[in-house]
């Protein structure tokens, strides 16, 4: 294994026991890899690729890119604030922004709206069929 690999799976322990990720599955989701390719890496049979960094860098902005690229620095960007507490209710809230879901969300509203379109289509051609006069046959 190498050492880029190394520096992955101490991201990985963070972002899992700080409960930014659930599991393998949805650490696979964010890093752009089948489960089996992370188990790969986790037994060190394989290697962290591009890919994996750049999702990886992506997904989880308080990753710092030149200590996991070349160990230099800290984890952890100074500026990173992961959580934002919040009192309300007198209950602290954990807020956490994720790019991933927002990704989610906006391919969600588009798909949305594009079958809100087909509806729309379909409801005319469906007007349009109802008044429609049937042709006369001849005798």
């Amino acid at each position: 294994m190498n050492e880029i690999s190394e520096r992955f799976l101490k991201v990985v322990t963070y972002v899992t026991t700080n409960n930014i990720v659930k599991n393998k599955k949805e650490l696979a989701k964010f890093v752009g890899v089948s489960v089996s390719s992370l188990t790969e890496i986790f037994s060190g049979r394989s290697n962290v690729g591009i890919k994996v960094i750049q999702n990886t860098v992506s997904s989880f902005e308080m990753i710092n890119v030149e200590w996991l690229i070349t160990g230099r620095g800290e984890m952890l960007k100074k500026e990173a604030h992961i959580y934002k507490y919040q009192e309300k209710n007198g209950c602290k809230e954990v807020e956490l922004e994720n790019k991933f879901l927002k990704k989610e969300i906006e391919n969600l509203k588009r798909e949305a709206k594009l079958k809100d379109r087909i509806i729309e289509l379909l409801q005319e051609k469906t007007e349009q069929t109802i008044h429609k006069k049937p042709a006369r046959t001849q005798k």
